[in-house]
């Protein structure tokens, strides 16, 4: 019975990718260019909701392998700048403090520039 509904679905197959419109291809074009995936036909069909969706794009991303929380990785390193290159106390660097509170509005740009100077990271504008 099993073997037979996986014949029922490979059959649907077609006529289920031609049901996508235009703005769907476009779509998936834009998440496969943006995430640097592609995606299966089985997994388009399948994908019924957002969520699904994610789960492929995660499953196919190259994920780092540490066992290191790398979280916690880029706070210390992000600290430690903030205590180097601003003279900012360590004890007013927490992972909840506010960027606001760290890095004045007249100079954050300049700041953030020399922060991401200093990590070499490439840094959100």
């Amino acid at each position: 019975m099993m073997g037979r509904q996986m014949v029922l679905l490979d059959g649907d197959t077609l006529p289920r990718l031609e049901s996508f419109g235009e703005d769907a291809c476009e779509l998936v074009h834009t998440i496969e260019a943006s995430f640097g995936v592609r995606f299966t036909k089985n997994e388009l069909i399948h994908a019924q909701t957002i969520r699904e969706l994610a789960g492929y794009i995660w499953r196919k991303q190259e994920q780092p392998v540490s066992e290191k929380c790398l979280c916690a990785v880029v706070f210390y390193r992000l600290r430690r700048s903030f205590i180097g290159l601003f003279g900012i106390p360590r004890s007013r660097i927490a992972p909840e403090t506010p960027l606001r509170e760290l890095m004045p509005w007249k100079s954050r740009k300049k700041q953030w520039r020399g922060m991401q100077d200093h990590l070499s990271f490439a840094l959100p504008e």
